[in-house]
């Protein structure tokens, strides 16, 4: 029996494992790789619409749209439209339903003003 490793690096880490002062120890594991999976640099919609639709099933288009919107900015992608809606999920289930597209971008307002509203 063997044991499944995964690896997972940025291009910049790959290129230093492959040419860098460690390459001669890293070889090992290039030699032993069966499957190479590079992932886009581009996010495709259906990506954004199934990580809206684990936190609302069947989300409503403009939702999605708006999602996909945030997902293709700069300011940290996937990773900050995951973080607005676990925000806006957050909120909404303290309020007893589901989250909603005002929710959303109620918590990318609430994000891009630091955390803070006017009133605190």
């Amino acid at each position: 029996m063997g044991c499944a490793v995964v690896m997972i690096f940025t291009d910049v880490y790959l290129n230093q494992m492959k040419s860098g002062a460690l390459a001669d120890y890293f070889e090992q594991f290039f030699g032993r790789i069966k499957f190479q999976l590079t992932i886009p640099d581009k996010i495709f919609r259906s990506e954004i619409e199934g990580v809206v639709a684990s936190f609302l099933p069947d989300p409503p288009a403009r939702m999605v749209e708006y999602a996909y919107s945030l997902a293709l900015q700069r300011d940290g992608k996937l990773r900050t439209l995951f973080e607005d809606l676990v925000r806006a999920d957050e909120w909404a289930t303290k309020q007893n339903r589901k989250m909603q597209y005002d929710d959303l971008k109620l918590a990318v307002e609430w994000r891009k003003s630091g955390g803070l509203w006017p009133e605190e």
